[in-house]
């Protein structure tokens, strides 16, 4: 799966809508940008074994997807993790989600 415009360097333009969505600064939204900071880190870096850029270059299946998502999701609701954190899970849940429904990631 190419996740198109971010592999043409346009994460930094992504980042800046997304934050101007979440900021409202209370600890919740803090997990949610951090992890939104993250992806886009990763998307940017020179670093190839990072997640977000994995996924971008297609290199995670619909299946590992979708588990990957269950994953974040499951730790989004363990009530036991502080709110920060729970957010910061959330992110990932809701970024993977549209690349799932569209039938992102490779075969």
């Amino acid at each position: 799966m190419k996740i198109t415009g971010l592999e043409e360097g346009r994460a930094e333009e992504v980042w800046e809508s997304a934050g101007e969505i979440v900021r409202g600064g209370d600890v919740k939204n803090t997990g949610y940008i951090h992890a939104l900071e993250g992806i886009v880190s990763g998307l940017d870096s020179d670093r190839g074994q990072t997640l977000p850029r994995k996924i971008a270059e297609g290199k995670y299946t619909k299946e590992e997807l979708e588990e990957t998502k269950e994953q974040m999701e499951r730790r989004s609701s363990q009530e036991f993790r502080p709110e920060g954190e729970r957010s910061f899970y959330k992110a990932w849940s809701d970024i993977l989600l549209p690349l799932i429904e569209k039938g992102e990631g490779s075969e």
